[in-house]
């Protein structure tokens, strides 16, 4: 997706941002934590900015780095926040016993680039006040291959890699759909219902009003997204639609080693590895008609309350003034 991330090393979790600074184009953005508990058995961190160490890192090189640490079997490996000839390094110190002692037998660095934490808000995960619309994200293999193929219809035609997502809140369906001069093609998946309100605390009583929700977006990102989910160990994935704003795929990772025997299935969303993908929304006229008919429905919503409101009123004061003659 992009070359280098801001990773925020803190005293529970280590966190990855990437944002508009690190994409070309904007979008996918892309926000990940992994509890330290899954990566380290012994860690300390000391600074005077919450606790936490902000570094710009090449992803390339530090995958590698742990890809090193993963295959090394001969000990223990410490990683280390240090400098060497004034340059900002994260050490891997590969250590093995060799019968006598404890040696270092593989240092491994990586170079970064720290970041003022005072700057934090600039690489922040974006605040969504609710979402619209909610599924289950199909199986990967499937939607991949879904998209592809739409893909390919679309570069036969010179036609732009947009497609409409459409998600349905009562019953669960997703629809994918892409149209060119010629022809048109529609992928539906049903069964995928998840309740919006489990996903976001702020969630409104009026966000699942409508059955249908749409987005359209870029089937080419979208792409990127799923690539980017494959290789990885999933316990659940929810794909979310915020009207006139993005789509949101947001997913629960499953991580296997010896730090993570005692947790189980019901832990807390704060205990678990997660990764959440942003994908920008194109608008036009359609989407600005749409909103304007659900702001309507709201207003008149509104309106009725108001009379009920005002018919209580009246009555109440019907039933004093008979009071009062009596």
């Amino acid at each position: 997706m992009t070359k280098d991330c801001l990773v925020i090393l803190g005293d529970e979790s280590w966190k990855f941002m990437i944002n508009e600074k690190f994409v070309a184009t904007a979008h996918p953005q892309c926000y990940a934590t992994v509890p330290i508990a899954y990566a380290f058995s012994h860690y300390m961190i000391e600074s005077q900015s919450d606790n936490e160490i902000l570094l710009q890192i090449n992803i390339k090189n530090l995958l590698a780095a742990f890809r090193s640490v993963q295959g090394f079997s001969g000990g223990m490996t410490i990683l280390k926040l240090t400098k060497k000839n004034n340059i900002a390094l994260l050490s891997f110190e590969m250590w093995q016993d060799d019968g006598n002692e404890l040696k270092v037998n593989v240092i491994q660095d990586v170079s970064v680039k720290p970041i003022q934490h005072s700057k934090l808000y600039l690489y922040e995960e974006p605040a969504l006040g609710e979402y619209h619309g909610s599924a289950i994200l199909p199986k990967l293999k499937s939607i991949k291959t879904v998209i592809e193929r739409m893909r390919i219809i679309i570069s036969n035609s010179n036609s732009s890699e947009r497609a409409n997502l459409y998600i349905n809140n009562n019953d669960g369906r997703l629809l994918l759909e892409t149209k060119t001069d010629h022809c048109s093609l529609k992928t539906i998946y049903n069964g995928l219902s998840v309740d919006n309100r489990q996903l976001h605390e702020d969630q409104s009583s009026n966000a699942r009003r409508n059955e249908n929700i749409k987005a359209n977006i870029d089937l080419k990102y979208l792409l990127k997204v799923i690539q980017a989910l494959n290789p990885l160990s999933i316990k659940s994935t929810i794909i979310a639609i915020t009207k006139r704003t993005c789509v949101t795929i947001h997913a629960h990772l499953l991580t296997h080693g010896a730090n993570n025997i005692n947790r189980n299935d019901d832990d807390d969303d704060s205990s678990l590895s997660r990764i959440t993908f942003y994908l920008c929304v194109y608008l036009d006229d359609d989407d600005d008609s749409d909103d304007d008919e659900d702001e309507d429905e709201e207003d008149e919503d509104e309106d009725d309350e108001k009379t009920m409101d005002a018919t209580n009123d009246s009555e109440t004061n019907t039933d004093t003034n008979d009071n009062d003659i009596d």
